[in-house]
């Protein structure tokens, strides 16, 4: 629609700031989660607060970023097999 209302260089910038937008959004959503899931998990194991690093939470960020891109990349075949 932008391009159609401000013309393809309108359009062209738009979809590139929406490109990054999504990029960013993803990654600090999926930062949040990871922060969050070891956090969570500290409660169950004394060890696990012990041994609290950033490498490990970015371990968990690559982990559900993964998981993410697996979901979006086979969520017909997921929809499907669900819905059988």
């Amino acid at each position: 629609w932008a391009a159609k209302l401000g013309g393809p260089k309108a359009g062209f910038y738009t979809g590139w700031l929406n490109l990054i937008g999504l990029i960013a959004i993803l990654a600090s959503v999926a930062y949040g989660c990871a922060t969050f899931l070891d956090l969570t998990l500290g409660p169950f194991s004394e060890t696990w607060l012990e041994g609290y690093s950033l490498t490990r939470t970015f371990m968990l960020f690559v982990v559900i970023l993964a998981i993410s891109a697996i979901i979006n990349i086979f969520s017909s075949h997921l929809l499907a097999v669900i819905n059988n």
